[in-house]
């Protein structure tokens, strides 16, 4: 709507502001558009970052699951191979033990050989003297 310009006014002065008037208002348009963009970006990141993180919290889940149940089954595992150690380290302390014992008979016996032996001797060398 054309302006009524007022007796005594410079007409070049009120075209220039009305330039002016319509230029700040053109950027006030574009400040809230840019605005309203940025605004609208941060939602989306927002709900982004809330789906990976749901995401992510659900497969921290699943990783700690498996984890457990892989912890479980190597702990029986070792439990299963600690038992057998067990035994089979009893079995061979106890095959040891009955060789030391058959040992111990056989010093014991060739202990006494030796004594007899050393006696006769002594007692032959004591009859030729």
């Amino acid at each position: 709507m054309p302006r009524k310009v007022k007796k005594g006014s410079n007409p070049r002065v009120d075209t220039a502001s009305h330039y002016v008037v319509v230029l700040l208002e053109e950027i006030r348009d574009q400040v809230k558009l840019v605005a309203e963009s940025a605004e609208m970006t941060r939602d989306r990141l927002e709900s982004r970052i809330e789906e990976s993180r749901v995401e992510l919290k659900g497969e921290i889940a699943d990783v700690r699951t498996g984890l457990s149940a892989r912890i479980d089954s190597v702990r029986a595992e070792l439990k299963g191979e600690i038992v057998s150690v067990r035994t089979e380290l009893a079995e061979t302390r106890s095959e040891l033990s009955d060789k030391l014992d058959k040992i111990g008979v056989r010093l014991d016996k060739h202990d006494m050989e030796i004594k007899d032996s050393r006696q006769a001797r002594n007692a032959a060398s004591s009859a030729r003297s």
